[in-house]
């Protein structure tokens, strides 16, 4: 289907998000805002693949949106790892442990240690690019992003170097 090659396509591009080997029920959500007409990847800066989405969701009923996901969900990341050297030891730190003293807690508490996430409850990190991450932590301390009120109120507490570093240790995790 064209859509899957499409997709696997785009997982090259850095400033767009990576679907494969998300959770169904996050992909159906996504599937499922499009459907409706509503549009969560411009936040990313992704136009082109909201555009293209927005055409192809809107034809699909729930079964089809169902079996999209899966189909999604049960594809392998492909290997990555944290490029800057630099920051790999903040991003870690921030990812595991928080920082305290700005009260931002560390991601792995919802999004799991090794970035998995927590089905139909928070999304899955590992491997997602570092600059798409980073676009969206910037997307919620903007509040262009608001769909979640805890995640706008960490972003709002983190410095774009903070932001920068875990962003980038999470596109390494595995």
């Amino acid at each position: 289907m064209y859509l899957y090659f499409y997709i696997d396509k785009i997982e090259t591009m850095a400033n767009l998000t990576t679907y494969l080997a998300e959770y169904v029920g996050a992909f159906f959500f996504i599937l499922a805002i499009f459907c409706s007409g509503g549009n969560p990847l411009i936040i990313g800066g992704a136009l082109a693949i909201a555009i293209f989405f927005i055409g192809f969701a809107s034809a699909l009923n729930d079964q089809q949106i169902r079996d999209v996901s899966a189909y999604f969900a049960a594809q392998k990341l492909k290997p990555a790892a944290a490029k800057n050297k630099d920051l790999v030891e903040l991003g870690q730190k921030i990812y595991r442990g928080g920082i305290a003293d700005k009260g931002v807690p560390a991601c792995a508490g919802c999004h799991s240690p090794n970035g998995a996430g927590i089905p139909d409850q928070y999304p899955r990190l590992q491997g997602q690019y570092a600059e798409y991450t980073e676009s969206q932590l910037v997307a919620f301390r903007q509040g262009t992003r608001a769909n979640s009120t805890q995640m706008m109120t960490i972003a709002a507490r983190m410095s774009d170097k903070e932001m920068k570093a875990v962003s980038d240790y999470i596109a390494g995790l595995r």
